[in-house]
């Protein structure tokens, strides 16, 4: 096993993954991409995982991890997770969504059943990377409309810039028709 450190932290943003990461990762089985976000280093990751893809390396992307994250979310039952996460994915897109009435929320979400979801329990295979820790079904929904309210984490760097939004909620007003956001 080899750790190659990319960056260090307070560095510049990774703008393409280096030659050395990416010659390794071509005779490696397993990887785990655990970094701190910053702006413009899309680029960097899909090339990471165009070599993830074209070999089936069991990846684990862990994007902005954190003490706090690896004590808490990283000691679940992945197991348990991923058969709650299947007990969901058999019954999906069978019914309308609802947020629950907190913080103002107003939110429809109609389910269109020819759209793709995805399952990621945690469990990493060579035939699906995850990000770690696991624990989500997703997709997007065929047709929106309500108050959406953001009183978590709105993911990526945005985490870093912005942290927890449960004292400053983001609300979004989406629109009955086109479903497109009209206030935020």
């Amino acid at each position: 096993m080899e750790c190659l450190r990319a960056g260090r932290s307070g560095a510049a943003a990774l703008i393409d993954m280096p030659a050395a990461v990416l010659a390794d990762m071509e005779t490696s089985q397993v990887s785990i991409f655990a970094v701190q976000v910053q702006t413009n280093e899309l680029r960097s990751r899909m090339q990471m995982t165009d070599v993830v893809n074209r070999r089936h390396m069991r990846h684990a992307h862990m994007v902005n991890i954190s003490p706090e994250i690896m004590c808490q979310g990283m000691r679940a039952d992945f197991n348990l997770v991923d058969r709650l996460s299947q007990k969901f994915w058999n019954g999906r897109a069978r019914r309308p969504a609802f947020a629950p009435p907190p913080r103002r929320a107003r939110y429809y979400a109609e389910m269109n059943p020819g759209y793709k979801w995805f399952k990621t329990s945690g469990i990493i295979s060579p035939e699906k990377w995850g990000n770690l820790p696991g624990g989500e079904c997703f997709t997007s929904p065929g047709d929106v409309n309500g108050t959406f309210v953001v009183d978590g984490v709105v993911g990526d760097w945005l985490c870093a810039r912005y942290g927890l939004l449960a004292a400053t909620p983001l609300t979004i007003e989406i629109a009955a028709t086109g479903s497109s956001a009209v206030r935020a």
